[in-house]
């Protein structure tokens, strides 16, 4: 299987220096990546809708494939991270619509891509106590940003503290299961 994914990942070869590189799949896609990411920064600064659009759009499928060709499939906790990059990329294109409706799907799947992180560090592992080590910083992280945020959200209360409260499980999961890999 593993083979399979190396053949049907490979491009092209391309001429640099008298040289032949061979370049991956997810080589093309992190340049994809790197020009949106850019583009939407251009996009921002000029105040231009359509481009930043595109850009997001461009640059959350582009993570999704990259993830994708440089094996997120062999892996279960690898798996559930491209699920949760998925879940992220639709909820991109959600949250450039106006109406509150979609705006919600939109953090609805935002939401379900951090279950989906905390999951994939799940299933990499951490032990109870590495998860509660980390506990103080990531509630303080997730108390601050409620603090900034809480004048502002106005009937989206429930939903914002919900986010932060996953955002924050999701930092700390990451965090444990660092500390155990590194142990």
């Amino acid at each position: 299987r593993s083979a399979d994914f190396v053949i049907v990942s490979r491009l092209s070869l391309v001429q640099s220096s008298g040289k032949m590189v061979e370049l991956h799949v997810s080589d093309y896609v992190q340049i994809i990546c790197v020009v949106s990411v850019f583009d939407y920064m251009v996009g921002e600064l000029f105040s231009q809708k359509l481009l930043k659009a595109v850009c997001k759009i461009s640059a959350s499928v582009a993570f999704v494939l990259h993830a994708y060709y440089r094996g997120a499939m062999l892996y279960p906790h690898s798996r559930s991270f491209l699920v949760g990059l998925v879940f992220g990329a639709i909820g991109d294109v959600l949250l450039l619509s106006r109406a509150k409706s979609t705006f919600m799907l939109g953090i609805l799947s935002f939401f379900i891509n951090h279950v989906f992180y905390v999951f994939g560090f799940y299933q990499i592992g951490f032990s109870v106590n590495s998860f509660i080590m980390w506990l103080p910083g990531t509630v303080t992280g997730a108390w601050l940003t409620w603090m900034w945020l809480r004048n502002h959200v106005g009937s989206l209360r429930i939903p914002v503290i919900s986010y932060i409260i996953v955002i924050a499980t999701a930092v700390n999961a990451a965090l444990a299961a660092a500390y155990e890999v590194q142990s």
